[in-house]
């Protein structure tokens, strides 16, 4: 259980990274630079684990952050 913060935080980080990396591939010229379907583009159901296990990561940090800010 020690290591679920990292692996959210992880799994966080890798989820913008790949927001920021599809935005921009947006603005220069509508090219896909979606990092998670580049890297298993040829397995779609990996590849939406990837995107679940992002979104379970973010609703975590979110319980934790609130969790943390209502003991103060």
């Amino acid at each position: 259980m020690k290591y679920v913060p990292t692996a959210a935080m992880v799994l966080i980080i890798v989820g913008a990274l790949n927001w920021g990396l599809i935005g921009l591939g947006a603005y220069m010229g509508g090219q896909d630079w979606n990092v998670v379907g580049l890297l298993f583009g040829t397995w779609p159901g990996l590849a939406n684990l990837v995107y679940v296990l992002v979104g379970i990561a973010g609703v975590w940090a979110l319980y934790d952050w609130y969790a943390k800010m209502s003991k103060k």
